[in-house]
């Protein structure tokens, strides 16, 4: 069923998972994206016509495609604006993608998920960061430097980006480093954060404010950092663990996405007071992940 995005509509990846005995280290199902209106009414859902586990989505700005990673079929599938599927993007390389960001160019920044496995043996090697545009078909891969996360074999799981200054910033699930780089040179830049080894907190999803400040998921709850990487604001949950994804319309939005993906929950809120404004439960554990709202 063909059910155009409108603004203000949700999207949603959300794996179709058997949620009744779960296996981390092997959970996949048929990719879907579940598709509502603002007020979390299902509209449609999208099939990816695969199996794995869609972990990143995002909207293309300019054509209004929407873009999905799955790790486990290291690939990209697309839909259009109206709801169809496009089918895996031709012409990249094979790896497993995970996050998706896009830049003022109308390129789309894709960060490889993991490593787990040597990769292929093609141009890219050992590249994790893959810059794709779509109207040239041009793709540059790089190899910025990695945290590993909480298994040491993460990569960047999730992805915001700064077009003011073409920096992206980039975390590994798990992990205590937050790290920039540089997609007009090519070159590494400073760390942005570096929790302590006692710290809490762990870098999860990641999202830019207009002002430079910083949303974050850190596994037992969400902050907000100030340009600086200075820790000003925590937001309050009812869940101690599980709060792995931020998602925002933009960076000067008030509002915000916090989903838990271990319990399936999804939560709009506020982000100056931190309101949760609307709460949703998708009904399935371990299958939250990319979350998109139509501009």
């Amino acid at each position: 069923m063909r059910v155009p995005f409108e603004p203000g509509d949700i999207l949603i990846a959300s794996t179709d998972v058997d949620d009744s005995n779960i296996d981390l280290r092997r959970l996949t199902g048929a990719g879907r994206i579940l598709h509502f209106d603002h007020d979390f009414q299902l509209k449609n859902t999208l099939w990816t016509d695969q199996v794995g586990l869609v972990v990143g989505i995002g909207l293309d700005p300019e054509t209004g495609n929407l873009y999905t990673a799955d790790p486990h079929n290291q690939n990209i599938v697309a839909f259009d604006a109206e709801g169809t599927r496009i089918g895996a993007v031709d012409g990249l390389p094979k790896r497993p993608f995970g996050s998706i960001a896009f830049d003022e160019a109308g390129r789309v920044l894709l960060g490889v998920h993991s490593a787990r496995q040597a990769p292929p043996e093609d141009a890219y090697g050992e590249a994790k960061l893959f810059v794709w545009a779509p109207k040239t078909h041009n793709i540059d891969g790089y190899t910025p430097e990695i945290d590993g996360g909480r298994t040491g074999w993460h990569c960047l799981t999730s992805l915001t980006y700064d077009s003011s200054s073409s920096l992206l910033y980039y975390a590994s699930e798990g992990g205590r480093r937050v790290s920039r780089f540089n997609v007009a040179t090519g070159e590494q830049e400073s760390d942005y954060i570096l929790f302590d080894e006692d710290d809490t907190a762990r870098t999860y999803g990641l999202g830019l404010l207009a002002n430079g400040d910083m949303l974050m998921a850190t596994g037992d709850g969400a902050c907000r950092l100030t340009p600086e990487g200075e820790r000003v604001q925590s937001y309050d949950v009812s869940i101690d663990k599980g709060w792995t994804r931020i998602s925002m319309l933009s960076p000067d939005a008030d509002t915000f996405y916090l989903n838990n993906f271990l319990e399936g929950i999804l939560q709009r809120r506020d982000v100056n007071s931190g309101e949760v404004l609307a709460e949703f439960d998708i009904e399935r554990k371990c299958s939250l992940c990319g979350v998109a709202e139509v501009t």
